[in-house]
């Protein structure tokens, strides 16, 4: 099967299956059911099925970035999963700050597609022989959502978790953090409980020190949790 192929593929099955999990809360004070429930103005059973819109939207968005950046996917394939969230899910004038923690806990602004072509070529620009990025898929927390004054959009904070590690043949690792980053999404209701996802803005809210042991954990789980969708 051709890369095409399998990314539709991916994508129908991804799309027609809910996460088996759905946004938390950080705080005790707002719940995301009663949350969503008093800025949409719907039923609790609405709520939860935005909910779970929202969390598969976010699972794609992940696991798309996740392809992107890994060394064992060819540029002409990672141009396809770039084009594909330019397309359908990445906001036009989208932006991403990204964190080092070599550099002193520096954080550099990039367009989204600046990132997304940045992230393709990491194993080329820093000669590493792999390269993985990982996502705690179960791990998604809700941090606001906000009505926006044009009317039947919002915008809403969620909180993931991303690890990366990136190692040369040599040497062994090289570098790998957790990071736990701020996906800032436009929501718009396109007819009566129909919604459209789009990616705004991705924001570092801390970037951490990570095991290998920790590493290898969330990554095993990440595999196994995309191999249900992604064929």
């Amino acid at each position: 099967m051709k890369f095409k192929a399998a990314t539709i593929v991916f994508l129908l099955f991804f799309l027609s299956l809910s996460l088996p999990t759905c946004l938390q809360s950080q705080s005790a004070d707002l719940d995301p059911v009663s949350t969503v429930t008093s800025k949409l103005k719907c039923s609790e059973a609405q709520a939860v099925e935005f909910l779970k819109y929202v969390s598969t939207q976010i699972g794609i968005i992940q696991i798309a970035l996740s392809e992107i950046a890994s060394s064992e996917r060819n540029q002409a394939e990672k141009q396809e999963i770039i084009d594909f969230l330019l397309e359908y899910i990445v906001e036009e004038g989208a932006t991403v700050l990204v964190s080092s923690r070599i550099m002193s806990g520096s954080v550099n602004a990039f367009t989204i597609e600046e990132y997304l072509y940045h992230l393709s070529r990491l194993s080329q620009k820093y000669n590493y022989k792999s390269v993985k990025l990982s996502y705690d898929l179960n791990y998604l927390h809700l941090l606001g959502l906000e009505n926006l004054p044009e009317g039947n959009r919002y915008e809403m904070h969620i909180l993931v978790k991303q690890y990366f590690s990136g190692s040369f043949s040599k040497y062994g690792m090289a570098y790998k953090d957790l990071t736990l980053k701020n996906l800032i999404c436009t929501i718009r209701e396109i007819a009566a409980g129909k919604f459209e996802l789009k990616l705004k803005s991705i924001q570092v809210r801390e970037t951490l020190d990570v095991t290998e042991e920790e590493l290898a954990q969330a990554r095993k789980d990440f595999e196994q949790h995309k191999r249900k969708y992604y064929k």
